[in-house]
């Protein structure tokens, strides 16, 4: 058993590796990032796991509105969410850094929403990401699946990913300048280095060390990647009771 769930983490962290790779080597595209918001939508739902259909919104005082998508479908349900007033993408801005339906078909936390995105878009499956934008804006990137249960661990792992870049993407926009293909690189490395720091001192998977390192640049109000640096350098995640280390278990 032991074995055999050593042969899948392998696998995943491959599959990890293999994302990250095409993520940065098509944002270079031979010297110059192209770093959007629907530049990484589009890239994304080529990589994501059983992913079909990917899409941002932003909410600005109040209002939330579709960014980027890869087609109408985000659209389609993105207006349903915004007509029920709830649903993964809306209530991710508040409750969690990233929401999963395993099968909105009968998920009991949005029984309205999930009926209508069955029903009018035979959405299955959906996994919605906060994105760190500051806060003033917020913004949510989300991936769709017709197939129920699409979205493992190792996928919820790649969505992080994605949305760590989504958040670079937006925050580059709004500074109105471009990123430099060194820094998108480095974000690549550095974050992939700290989940795998995470990921072995602290016995978990791949998501949650990404999730911890989202958690930990949101609550402290620091750029993912200053977080990224300071789990390579100290072993921990900043701002822990007593900055204990991970290799506690604590």
């Amino acid at each position: 058993m032991e074995a055999d769930e050593g042969a899948e983490l392998g696998r995943g962290l491959e599959e990890l590796a293999a994302a990250f790779q095409e993520l940065v080597r098509v944002l270079l595209n031979g010297g110059e990032a192209k770093l959007t918001a629907q530049g990484i939508v589009d890239i994304a739902a080529g990589l994501m796991p059983r992913c079909e259909h990917a899409g941002v919104i932003v909410v600005e005082d109040g209002k939330p509105r579709t960014l980027a998508s890869t087609d109408a479908v985000p659209d389609h349900v993105n207006a349903i969410q915004f007509d029920v007033g709830d649903g993964p993408a809306l209530d991710v801005l508040v409750v969690d850094d990233y929401l999963k339906a395993d099968d909105l078909a009968d998920d009991p936390r949005w029984p309205q929403f999930g009926r209508k995105a069955v029903e009018i878009c035979g959405i299955r499956s959906m996994i919605s990401y906060r994105l760190y934008l500051g806060r003033r804006r917020g913004a949510v990137l989300s991936f769709y699946s017709t197939w129920p249960h699409a979205f493992d661990d190792v996928a919820a792992a790649m969505g992080a990913i994605f949305a760590a870049y989504c958040s670079l993407a937006l925050i580059t926009q709004a500074l109105g300048d471009e990123v430099d293909p060194r820094r998108a690189a480095t974000v690549q490395r550095e974050i992939g280095v700290a989940s795998g720091i995470l990921m072995a001192a602290g016995k978990f998977g791949a998501d949650e060390a990404l999730a911890r390192l989202h958690s930990a640049s949101q609550r402290l109000h620091r750029d993912l990647l200053e977080v990224a640096r300071h789990v390579t350098a100290t072993g921990r995640l900043p701002g822990e009771l007593g900055e204990q280390r991970l290799q506690d278990g604590r």
